[in-house]
């Protein structure tokens, strides 16, 4: 078996690929400037819309400021 690093250059595409895909698009369509606002708008829209149903889902499901007993002060960190 070897290191796994034959492996590297696949996951930078992978992880890079999209990224600069959606870039590039944005960038030469006609309207670069609306096509990107709306982008970054659906981004932030998307990133609110998961972190409030997370909290909801959270506080739902008796998580509190107060712990239970021990020592959890790494929690919040």
């Amino acid at each position: 078996m070897g290191s796994g690093l034959h492996i590297l250059p696949l996951a930078v595409v992978m992880v890079a690929g999209p990224q600069i895909l959606s870039a590039f698009f944005l960038a030469t369509s006609v309207g670069a400037r609306r096509s990107s606002l709306a982008y970054l708008a659906g981004v932030v829209l998307g990133t609110v819309v998961a972190s409030s149903v997370f909290f909801v889902l959270s506080d739902l499901a008796g998580a509190s400021d107060q712990p239970r007993g021990g020592d959890t002060d790494f929690i919040d960190y």
